[in-house]
């Protein structure tokens, strides 16, 4: 999988460049949020792509930074594209080589220190809030059983906060469909999909807790496997939408 596909420094070949110009030209075949996902294309159209590891550097937020609003228009663009290559990604295909290139320097480098973990009850207590005063338009997305499993972890109040993989994906293969079906208002509905994912992410901090990135990398490739040996579900609900009315 790639790992960032809209990663901040991007290197495109011409041929590769000049095909997006292209396309970029068509404003009715190539809708302007779907540009955020360049390796995508890159990979439907079999260019090579490798990720390169740079090295970090210390990027300021500015005052008022809205993450909401920015995971919101994020997640829409994404819904969009996937929404408009179905056929795409419904059928099955040999996935594409990535190479990855490690840091080249030449000074050796000093191991970093582990993190202190961050704080995660502001988005556990978003996530609890969320489930008393979003129920009606969960209920209107998720399959009664997804609902059932994320109220109990809603309500697990002095319990370790844990949202189990296969979980997660459930929540966002219900709410892509959703989004594809327009059963709820698509703003309302990417609205009420963020506090889930708060509670998904406060669940990741604390599992990988102060035990840096390697753990990170390892849970993050487990969720890729997750959200890939439960496609058929998604393409059940693409295709037979009627059977899975919540």
């Amino acid at each position: 999988a790639v790992r960032y596909p809209i990663a901040g420094d991007l290197v495109l070949s011409a041929g590769f460049a000049g095909e997006i110009a292209t396309k970029i030209d068509q404003p009715s075949a190539w809708r302007e949020e779907t540009i955020l996902w360049p390796a995508t294309e890159a990979v439907l159209r079999g260019y090579s792509i490798a990720e390169v590891q740079v090295r970090r550097g210390h990027v300021s937020q500015p005052e008022g930074y809205d993450v909401t609003a920015l995971l919101t228009r994020i997640v829409g663009a994404l819904f969009s594209d996937i929404e408009s290559r179905a056929l795409e990604w419904q059928h099955s295909r040999q996935a594409a080589g990535i190479l990855e290139i490690a840091e080249q320097s030449g000074t050796e480098q000093q191991p970093q220190e582990p993190h202190p973990p961050a704080d995660a009850r502001p988005m556990i207590e978003s996530f609890r809030l969320a489930s008393s005063n979003l129920q009606d338009i969960w209920g209107q997305v998720m399959t009664p059983r997804t609902l059932l499993a994320v109220k109990r972890l809603a309500e697990a109040n002095g319990v370790h906060h844990s949202m189990p993989d296969p979980l997660w994906v459930r929540i966002v293969y219900d709410f892509l469909a959703a989004f594809r079906a327009r059963t709820v208002n698509r703003n309302h509905l990417l609205g009420a999909l963020m506090p889930l994912y708060l509670g998904w992410a406060a669940s990741h901090v604390l599992a990988i807790s102060a035990d840096g990135e390697q753990i990170a990398e390892r849970r993050i490739a487990s969720l890729a496997t997750a959200f890939e040996a439960d496609k058929p579900y998604l393409v059940a609900r693409w295709r037979w939408p009627d059977r899975f009315n919540p």
